[in-house]
């Protein structure tokens, strides 16, 4: 009998088990392996499963390089230009330095309305407490230093080349 070597999605790996459960038997001769062989596939199927049910060391690592991703996208398409430059290119020279909290404080800023963020980090308007953080106080300091917060058409055109998707 031919087992398929593929998924399946759903109930459709039912159907493919009910029709092989009795050759699939340990013992079951229908493979015609013999015992050593036997005792491989067991023991392979054991690493297989101990490996697939075990979390990789770099999971965590990888769900954090996702989330500073995802926090780099959000601070580039904010949908105001002077914003997303500002906040957009902090981001992008920041964002591998910031540590968990920081991290924390950060999507705080970002789940503001742009008009806020905007006033925030150019010092127009008070910063709540919640945002009171050094996170802002740095975004601040970099935007009233940066080039970019500064109106120039040549250095908007060469700093929106680095923005750009």
């Amino acid at each position: 009998m031919h087992v398929p070597r593929r998924l399946f999605r759903n109930q459709s790996g039912r159907n493919v088990y009910k029709r092989c459960k009795l050759s699939l038997k340990a013992g079951s001769d229908a493979f015609h392996l013999t015992e050593e062989q036997e005792a491989r596939v067991v023991q392979r199927d054991q690493e297989i499963r101990k490996q697939h049910l075990a979390l990789p060391k770099g999971a965590n690592d990888s769900a954090k390089i996702a989330r500073k991703k995802r926090l780099l996208y959000r601070s580039r398409q904010r949908g105001w230009l002077e914003v997303d430059l500002l906040l957009g290119s902090w981001t992008q020279k920041n964002i591998d330095g910031l540590q968990e909290g920081e991290l924390n404080d950060f999507e705080a800023i970002l789940n503001q309305e742009t008009i806020d963020i905007y006033n925030y980090i150019t010092k127009q308007r008070p910063i709540p407490s919640e945002l009171d953080t050094n996170v802002l106080h740095r975004l601040q300091e970099y935007c009233a230093n940066s080039p970019l917060g500064k109106a120039s058409m040549d250095g908007y055109t060469h700093n929106k080349r680095f923005m750009s998707n």
